[in-house]
């Protein structure tokens, strides 16, 4: 039946140990791969910087123009840019060059994750990118590290509602094109420079 299983297969990302199982189905007509990825921890910069290839999404933008990818992953404890998350639950799913990356769960502090990402992957075209994210009760700190600011502009605890899309035509990058729209709530905290934190969020 075109039926290939993967069995539990360990691997070493800069140092973060990864764990996958699953299997390749349709080989005789259109490759579908389904995969379950585990991690205790997990570097998620070092593996897929910011506005940098990397053989990781080089492999998943392969995977995404040849076979119907799917996934369901989970993390113990994730970072990305400095920032640490907990109890990581995502999902991805890929198809005709593009990826889907959903983040069902992630805690931080007494804060939570949501978002959605869809991600077109064109052949010799730049990428393009919206995506819808929700924070919760998250550290107000760790939002402006996300956002490369000084983690001193910002104290309390953070609910955001955000949709933003890019491409990465921008020579610097697809940060450097990301327009949208932030709605900020800002509790048991303060804003220490209002102007400062409105141009990094690209509102003035």
């Amino acid at each position: 039946d075109g039926r290939v299983e993967i069995g539990t297969l360990s691997a070493l990302f800069n140092d973060s140990h990864v764990h996958v199982q699953g299997a390749i189905t349709g080989l005789h007509v259109f490759p579908r791969v389904r995969v379950s990825i585990d991690a205790p921890q997990f570097d998620f910069e070092s593996v897929m910087p910011r506005d940098k290839s990397s053989p990781l999404r080089e492999l998943i933008t392969s995977l995404s123009r040849t076979t119907i990818l799917q996934s369901d992953i989970h993390v113990g404890t994730g970072q990305y840019n400095g920032v640490v998350w907990h109890d990581m639950h995502l999902a991805a799913t890929g198809m005709d060059g593009v990826v889907t990356l959903e983040v069902l769960k992630a805690q931080s502090g007494d804060g939570s994750l949501r978002a959605h990402t869809t991600i077109h992957m064109p052949e010799d075209e730049p990428m393009e990118m919206d995506g819808y994210a929700q924070f919760t009760a998250v550290p107000a700190q760790d939002i402006v590290v996300l956002l490369n600011g000084d983690e001193h502009l910002m104290f309390g605890h953070a609910d955001i509602k955000g949709e933003l899309a890019g491409n990465g035509g921008h020579e610097d990058g697809m940060s450097a094109t990301l327009d949208g729209q932030v709605n900020l709530t800002l509790s048991n905290g303060r804003i220490r420079k209002f102007t400062a934190l409105s141009k990094m969020l690209n509102l003035l």
